[in-house]
C-alpha cells in the first residue's frame, strides 16, 4: 500500500510485484553493479501528483552491462516515492537508499538513460563486511517485504525469505545464471532437418 504523511491525503496505491530469484534478476537486468550511493533527491512529478526520488550511485565493479558502449561512472535510480518539504510518499515493496550506503543491484534501463531497480526491493543488496571483518556480505533489502508478491506463473502469494549470503557466493550465483543464458544449446535441442541426420552437411 502506498502509505502517506502529509498535512494532505493522497489516494492509496496497490503494490504487487512477481517474484524473482538471483537468477530471474540476472538474466532480466541490463546492468548488474556494485556501488556507493552518493546522492538522492525526491522531487514532484511534472502534474504534482506523485513524488519521486532520484538516487546516484558511484559504480565501483559492473557484473552485467548490456550497453557496454555507455559505460557509467555514476547510474541513475528513478522511483517512487519520496518526501519534498512536508509531505512525504512511501510506495511499499521499493528499496531505500542511504547516502554513503555500499549497494549491488540489479538494474532495468528507461528509455531516458535512467535506471529503475529490478523487481523492485527484490533487485537491492546492502553490503556489510562480517563480524569478523573477513567477507564482505550482501543484505536483501527488507522492504520487498511490505509488497504483495506473487508467482509468476500462478499469481499466488509468495511468502519471500531472503538470507544474507556472502558477496562471493552471490556473484558466483550470478555467473551461473548469465553463463545458461550464453551457453549454446546441447545439440539435442538443435532442429532436424527432415531426410538428413543431425549434423549432415
Amino acid at each position: 500500500m502506498l502509505a502517506v504523511w502529509s498535512l494532505c491525503a493522497l489516494d492509496a496505491l496497490a503494490t504487487t510485484v512477481l517474484y524473482q530469484d538471483v537468477p530471474a534478476l540476472a538474466r532480466q537486468a541490463d546492468a548488474i553493479v556494485r556501488g556507493t550511493v552518493v546522492r538522492q533527491q525526491s522531487r514532484w512529478t511534472g502534474d504534482h501528483r506523485r513524488i519521486v526520488t532520484d538516487v546516484s550511485v558511484r559504480v565501483e565493479d559492473v557484473w552485467k552491462d548490456t550497453h557496454p558502449e555507455d559505460p557509467r561512472e555514476v547510474v541513475l535510480i528513478r522511483q517512487p516515492g519520496g518526501v519534498v518539504g512536508d509531505i512525504g510518499q512511501r510506495v511499499d515493496g521499493f528499496p531505500s537508499f542511504h547516502e554513503g550506503e555500499a549497494v549491488l543491484l540489479f538494474l532495468e534501463r528507461r528509455p531516458d538513460g535512467s535506471f529503475v531497480v529490478s523487481g523492485a526491493a527484490q533487485g537491492k543488496y546492502r553490503i556489510e563486511r562480517s563480524a569478523d571483518g573477513k567477507e564482505e556480505l550482501a543484505i536483501p533489502d527488507a522492504h520487498v517485504a511490505d509488497a504483495r508478491v506473487v508467482d509468476p506463473s500462478t499469481h499466488a502469494p509468495v511468502q519471500v525469505t531472503q538470507k544474507p549470503r556472502t558477496l562471493t557466493e552471490l556473484r558466483m550465483e550470478v555467473a551461473r545464471a548469465l553463463a545458461d543464458v550464453t551457453d549454446p544449446p546441447p545439440s539435442s535441442m538443435l532442429p532436424t532437418i527432415p531426410g538428413k541426420a543431425r549434423g549432415s552437411p
